[in-house]
């Protein structure tokens, strides 16, 4: 854009200056220069206030342009870029007419949220109501009541929720507002956590809600709503993560139902074996026995359920510790000694002591052999010691 804004004060005059001004289909201006893009937003304003150019040129190009429809979001997009370059009376006139419009849906809705207070009470609830029927604006209309949740009228946030219950893309500001509100809110509102929570492709929005809210629920939702997310792929991830971080806060009941059902969950594999390994103590034997023979013949917990076995060994009944006969196991274990023995050799002789009836003999007696040549007389002892052993069985 290379137009001479001193010059053209007006519309008219405008409009010869861009007669060598090129223009995309998009209808987007194409500046001369790049500091031009920048040059631009301070030629809007005086003393941080609409002037003449913007009120008498930039807005009505945006008013005229606007009544396109392949223009309406690119329109939209410098509502949202300028908005405080406008004046208040065009702005507002912009948003109404382009929240309208599918393609500006978008864009109308982010302004409205980064610009809350600024735009009047009974316009802004007629465009919150209008955009929470777009499936573009959705997402955004769900946060912006999440975020100035009390600043908007009950019967309107209620509304607005309701309505949103439909759009799949609104579901975790939706969650967000109802979990972290939960008191606030009317019984059927309140039961859209249940409702968004029983359907897999909105269970993962209630998931991380729940994850970053748990505390602002009551004990008895918290638990049901983990529960019936534990059953959806896409939810376990965060609810293993409440899990993980809750673990002492869970009543013993639901915390063991909910890991027996997550080991079942690809993505929160790792997550479950950390908690074994993390609390072996604090769980029944019966649990913890069950998960760990769950979880070994899962992929992704084959480091956590090795080292599990090898620190508690001696606790554990023969049919886990047999577990470590399972190749993936055992090659595991076996990498877990190979790397201790460079650093941590008197350990690592003790560990091979412990687990030696579950050791392939042949690495044992290469690991122990390398271990009698150390420069410490007590590794060598120590090694030594326990290679005799092994070759008297």
């Amino acid at each position: 854009m290379g137009c001479d804004l001193i010059r053209a004060k007006d519309f008219d005059d405008l409009l010869e200056e861009f007669n060598e001004v090129e223009v995309s289909s998009r209808f987007q201006i194409k500046y001369v220069h790049p500091s031009y893009w920048d040059a631009f937003g301070y030629a809007l304003v005086d003393d941080s206030k609409p002037n003449n150019i913007s009120k008498k040129i930039f807005s009505k190009v945006l008013i005229k342009l606007s009544d396109e429809d392949d223009a309406a979001d690119d329109i939209a997009e410098a509502v949202k870029e300028d908005f405080n370059k406008l004046h208040e009376d065009v702005r507002n006139r912009l948003l109404i007419k382009l929240s309208d419009k599918d393609k500006a849906a978008c864009n109308v809705a982010w302004t409205v949220a980064h610009n809350f207070d600024e735009v009047p009470e009974n316009m802004r609830n007629e465009l919150l109501l209008k955009l929470s029927e777009k499936d573009k604006a959705a997402r955004h209309v769900a946060w912006t009541t999440a975020d100035n949740f009390d600043k908007i009228n009950e019967d309107l946030r209620n509304e607005l929720l309701l309505k949103l219950l439909e759009k799949d893309k609104a579901a975790v500001g939706v969650a967000i507002a109802i979990a972290e509100n939960f008191d606030k809110l009317p019984v059927n509102v309140r039961n859209l956590l249940f409702i968004l929570s029983e359907k897999e492709e909105t269970a993962g929005g209630v998931a991380w809600a729940v994850a970053n809210s748990h505390d602002k629920l009551p004990e008895n939702v918290k638990n049901e709503l983990l529960l019936n997310l534990s059953e959806k792929d896409k939810a376990a991830k965060d609810v293993a993560w409440v899990v993980a971080n809750g673990f002492n806060k869970l009543p013993e009941n639901v915390r063991n139902e909910l890991l027996l059902k997550l080991s079942d969950k690809g993505k929160a594999i790792k997550s479950i074996t950390g908690v074994v390994a993390n609390n072996f103590d604090k769980l029944p034997e019966n649990v913890r026995n069950q998960l760990l023979l769950k979880l070994s013949e899962k992929d992704e917990a084959t480091v956590g359920v090795t080292w599990t076995i090898v620190r508690n060994f001696d606790r554990l009944p023969e049919n886990i510790r047999n577990l470590l006969d399972n190749p993936k196991l055992q090659k595991q274990l076996q990498f877990i000694i190979d790397d201790l023995s460079r650093w941590k050799k008197m350990g690592v002789i003790e560990l091979i002591s412990k687990v030696s009836s579950k050791i392939n003999k042949k690495f044992a007696l290469k690991v122990l052999d390398k271990l009698s040549k150390d420069r410490r007389e007590a590794v060598r002892t120590s090694a030594r010691e326990l290679m005799d052993k092994y070759s008297a069985k």
